[in-house]
């Protein structure tokens, strides 16, 4: 009796997969979509029961049905979870490997389909600003081509473009984590200098900056001769004031760019900052230099000699009226139009390029004022 009951029960399961063939046949014979209702409902029942569950047909009648679904337009909605439920089909078919099943080359067919209605599907949701659709849609690609592969198949979908896509869509939905999971592949899968870029301004942006660090040193590494990466990291020390690593990362960059004047404009500011006027003088003017129509090298040229004269301004201001005090304030002043009279030429040069700039007319008029004291 426990045989015949175990019998009757393989037989009531063998009929779910063959009613579902059923209904898939009716449906493509435009009987209604009711038919994929029934479909799916007969083998979600059979693909969990263990009679059938370990036959490669039901999970390939699976997958057909939750892609169809996926196609259907009175039905995707309802269904949400249709691309996720045929993939995860088409791996179990994949994993089973059941050599009672011989439709491969149409389970390629399916999965080619598949990857054009996945990506197309994403691109339209991106459009539509459904970010968190659009990036299930695009990454979906990554697991629909390692299938077509695993069985000899031509992906036509590029993997590279898609994931490129994931994740500017999971960036666009705020998923960073998501994002960071994609470039942190693609950096094994398909190596390009643009995703530690783009990995390392995804951990800055979600304030890790540890890892941030971590990448951009990774990417140096792997590719020294790149300049893009070196001037992340050189952004990233000058944002924590460490001057000196500043310094260092700017003159390798300027060994492989030396033709660039804003790598020279920030080599001086970082001399600027820690004192080295002569040092900073020389970067601005070979900025300058390299590009006369630089308005902050030139700007940053007459601030370096008008601020060492606000200094002497300050020393002034503290003085009394004792006649060594008096003697002493002649000599600052002499000292003080020497700075001023040497700061004129750049900020005039800053003027002719911009006229209106006020922080430039106001301290040319200051040099007007006490540049002949």
């Amino acid at each position: 009796a426990a045989a015949l009951g175990m019998s009757g029960l393989t037989y009531a399961q063998s009929s779910k997969v063959n009613s579902t063939w059923n209904y898939i046949n009716y449906y493509n014979s435009r009987e209604g979509a009711e038919n994929l209702e029934k479909a799916k409902a007969a083998i979600d029942e059979a693909s969990v029961n263990e009679a059938t569950m370990a036959s490669g047909k039901t999970w390939w009648y699976r997958a057909q049905v939750h892609q169809l679904i996926l196609s259907d337009t009175s039905l995707n909605k309802k269904y949400p979870t249709a691309l996720s439920e045929a993939l995860a089909s088409f791996k179990k078919l994949g994993e089973l490997n059941d050599s009672r099943f011989k439709d491969w080359n149409e389970v390629l067919k399916y999965l080619g389909a598949l990857g054009a209605i996945s990506f197309n599907g994403a691109v339209d949701a991106f459009k539509s600003k459904d970010y968190k659709t659009a990036y299930q849609g695009f990454y979906a690609i990554k697991d629909i081509n390692t299938l077509i592969a695993s069985r000899g198949g031509k992906p036509a979908i590029d993997m590279v473009a898609a994931m490129t896509n994931a994740a500017m869509a999971a960036e666009a939905a705020e998923d960073f984590q998501g994002a960071i999971t994609i470039y942190k592949d693609m950096i094994q899968t398909a190596p390009d200098i643009k995703y530690y870029r783009l990995l390392a301004a995804l951990y800055k942006n979600s304030k890790q900056i540890e890892n941030q660090k971590k990448t951009l040193e990774e990417g140096i590494a792997k590719y020294p001769e790149n300049i893009d990466i070196k001037i992340d990291m050189l952004n990233v020390f000058i944002a924590e004031d460490k001057h000196d690593q500043a310094i260092g990362m700017m003159k390798d960059a300027i060994a492989l760019d030396p033709k660039n004047d804003q790598l020279h404009y920030a080599l001086g500011t970082a001399y600027d900052k820690i004192g080295k006027v002569d040092e900073a003088k020389d970067a601005y003017l070979k900025s300058a230099e390299i590009n006369p129509k630089n308005f902050n090298a030139y700007y940053n040229l007459g601030a370096l000699y008008f601020n060492q004269a606000g200094k002497i301004n300050e020393k002034i201001n503290e003085l009394g009226y004792s006649k060594e005090d008096k003697a002493k304030e002649v000599e600052l002043k002499k000292q003080r139009a020497e700075l001023f009279l040497k700061a004129k030429p750049y900020f005039e040069q800053a003027k002719a390029l911009d006229a209106q700039d006020q922080a430039v007319n106001k301290a040319l008029k200051q040099i007007e004022l006490y540049g002949n004291q």
